[in-house]
């Protein structure tokens, strides 16, 4: 975190602004409890919209609308309901910890040169 990035959207600087977390700063050390709930609060967060994203999900109340799972998957037996939860979750993943595409690979090798 660094205090000039406190206007920079997405930042976890703007973000502690944002909520108001007065007791988290750069000094971990002195407060890691705050700190640690900060970084799992905005981790949550990344999480939970990413999913909202990939489903096609509104608000927090409404239905998915990309990537549903059939609509009598309850009266499945376990094992058919386990297969398409697994099926949904790992193309959520796949989007998230996939592979980097050619670009994306040339711009991290920039910067760690």
């Amino acid at each position: 975190m660094k205090n000039s990035t406190g206007r920079d959207v997405g930042t976890l600087q703007n973000l502690q602004i944002r909520i108001q977390r007065a007791s988290v700063n750069r000094n971990v050390k002195s407060r890691f409890k705050a700190h640690e709930e900060f970084v799992l609060l905005v981790g949550r967060a990344y999480i939970a919209e990413a999913a909202m994203e990939y489903f096609g999900i509104q608000d927090p109340n409404s239905s998915p609308t990309k990537h549903e799972p059939p609509e009598n998957i309850m009266k499945s037996h376990i094992s058919r309901r386990r297969a398409v939860y697994d099926e949904l979750m790992d193309g959520f993943l796949s989007t998230i910890f996939g592979p980097l595409s050619f670009e994306e690979v040339g711009f991290y090798y920039q910067l760690s040169s």
